[in-house]
């Protein structure tokens, strides 16, 4: 009777629940209904293109590892792969006897499932965290205007220590020959540091920055995974993350003995923290080195190299939309920035402006760029995201503000969910017409909780198009003080639209146009814009 089980049934049994372990508790009665137990659930390492166990039902969890490639082509019998979206996302083995109908349908069903309850666990884990996440990221934010590196190392250590709830850390960083030595710590001596190590031999700190990997160990597996047999202390728990941005290894951090055993949430928070400690030590090593050399010349070389590296190396093509930017500064360095990405099938682009251009407006961009790309990342909404930078840029307490225009694209509903906070007006070019977008509330980081209304919505179309600017573009002015305006801009787009020239040869219009209208005058502001294409059906 089992066998004959409906789909209804059977998608009745497996969806709803809210974790993974009701899930599992779930599949491993319905495989006993069905009379196909015992078995087994695997999940796949597209690295190694192997089926790993995680889940035993009616029988022990641990089990083979079986070869990805030969269960795609040609899978035993009681040996299903489970699907999502056409990929193959792991491997369900049970008694090929109770093999049915109704078990199709349940292998059919749960490899989305299995990926609804994780992406519903990930984010519960990051709604809980996102608080304790805020106030964080809001003292690593403003690591980022310390350039004294020996002060920094001293707050940064500090700053990971309370996050994490360790009583003890160090921070290493390497030398000219490119070993690590000590050069804070908290409660451990240099040979404490050393005398913690993997069992092979290595030391882990050196080990975790040779591969820029983090590496956490915590209770019972500290003995059986760690050789401390040097070490004249006891170990509860140790984490030793990588400081590392742009392909640039700046040291290891370790933090051990924590209050309570570092979980997931503790993990991604110091990976968090040590990705914003990571930028503002590579700020602050650059800035030393090259004042040592050649001082505020080279100085500007760094702010700019730093600036130019926050900004996205590729347009975006994501389902039918196309996104590429573009940014010219007036100085070295400049107060402009611009980003998108793509997350969960939508496609996200932001534009922003500084008060000001130079040194001190680029350092604010990059704090800016570090604290809403970690938030964007991690799947924050649009005006949680800009709430969160607000207050990061509020406590740096340098005078400056920031205007932002962020939207959000479905390309399967074309609606396009944004927030403008004190920028100017986005063009929209909407079938063919030219229409303004307005902004919706107030610069960031002038008010510590004044955020403005709610996200707004545009509904798009197919060959729409949304260009995304800084006031650069409609201020410049000619020999006549005239300003070049929104009206031209928006003739510029729509001559080049109609002479069928779109992504980059569309911005190359734009830029030979407002250079024109200039007639050769050195540029006074930053210009930067962001183009937002949507295909035609």
């Amino acid at each position: 009777m089992a066998a004959n089980m409906s789909l209804a049934d059977v998608a009745g049994a497996l969806v709803g629940h809210a974790s993974s372990r009701a899930l599992l508790e779930r599949l491993e009665e319905l495989l006993t209904l069905l009379g196909a137990s015992p078995g087994r659930l695997h999940l796949i390492d597209s690295e190694s293109m192997t089926f790993y166990p995680v889940a035993g039902f009616g029988c022990p969890a641990e089990g083979p590892e079986l070869e990805a490639q030969q269960e795609l082509i040609e899978p035993p019998p009681g040996h299903r792969v489970l699907f999502h979206n056409g990929d193959p996302i792991g491997l369900l083995t049970f008694d090929p006897d109770g093999d049915s109908p109704a078990m199709s349908q349940l292998v059919d069903l749960l490899g989305p499932v299995l990926v609804g309850v994780q992406q519903q666990e990930i984010s519960l884990d990051e709604l809980r965290s996102l608080h304790e996440q805020m106030a964080h990221l809001v003292s690593a934010g403003q690591l980022l205007g310390q350039l004294d590196v020996d002060v920094l190392l001293v707050e940064v250590l500090q700053l990971a220590m309370k996050a994490v709830g360790a009583e003890v850390g160090a921070i290493l960083t390497p030398n000219d020959a490119g070993t690590l030595e000590l050069q804070v710590t908290w409660g451990l001596r240099d040979d404490h540091v050393m005398a913690i190590r993997t069992a092979e031999g290595e030391p882990v700190v050196q080990a975790v920055f040779a591969a820029e990997k983090q590496r956490c160990v915590v209770g019972e597996a500290v003995a059986s995974e760690l050789d401390c047999s040097a070490l004249d202390a006891v170990l509860t728990g140790v984490m030793v993350l990588p400081l590392a941005t742009g392909g640039r290894k700046q040291g290891a951090l370790l933090l051990a003995n924590p209050e309570q055993d570092f979980d997931a949430d503790t993990q991604r928070l110091a990976e968090t923290v040590c990705g914003m400690a990571a930028i503002a030590i590579d700020n602050a090593l650059l800035v030393q080195s090259m004042v040592e050399r050649e001082r505020l010349g080279r100085e500007l070389d760094i702010a700019r190299k730093v600036q130019a590296d926050m900004f996205p190396v590729s347009p975006l093509d994501e389902a039918g939309i196309h996104i590429e930017g573009r940014v010219r500064s007036c100085d070295e360095t400049g107060g402009d920035y611009y980003g998108y990405l793509a997350r969960e099938g939508r496609a996200v682009a932001m534009i922003a402006d500084v008060t000001g251009h130079g040194l001190g407006a680029a350092l604010f961009t990059t704090v800016a760029h570090a604290i809403i790309q970690q938030q964007l990342h991690a799947g924050v909404g649009l005006l949680p995201s800009l709430q969160v930078l607000n207050q990061g840029l509020t406590h740096t307490g340098s005078g400056r503000f920031l205007t932002a225009f962020v939207c959000e694209i479905d390309p399967a509903t074309k609606r396009c969910t944004y927030f403008s906070a004190g920028h100017n007006s986005i063009l929209w070019i909407h079938q063919g017409e030219v229409r303004w977008v307005e902004s919706l509330g107030m610069p960031l980081g002038i008010l510590p909780s004044y955020m403005g209304d709610e996200e707004a919505e545009l509904q798009l179309a197919a060959g729409d198009l949304l260009l995304l600017y800084t006031d650069g573009f409609t201020e410049a002015i000619d020999d006549a003080r005239q300003c070049y305006g929104e009206d031209r801009l928006a003739e510029t787009v729509l001559a080049s639209r109609a002479a069928g020239r779109t992504g980059a040869e569309l911005i190359d219009d734009i830029f030979v146009s407002v250079d024109a209208w200039t007639r050769g005058q050195e540029q006074a502001d930053d210009l930067t814009l962001v183009l937002v294409e949507l295909a035609d059906e």
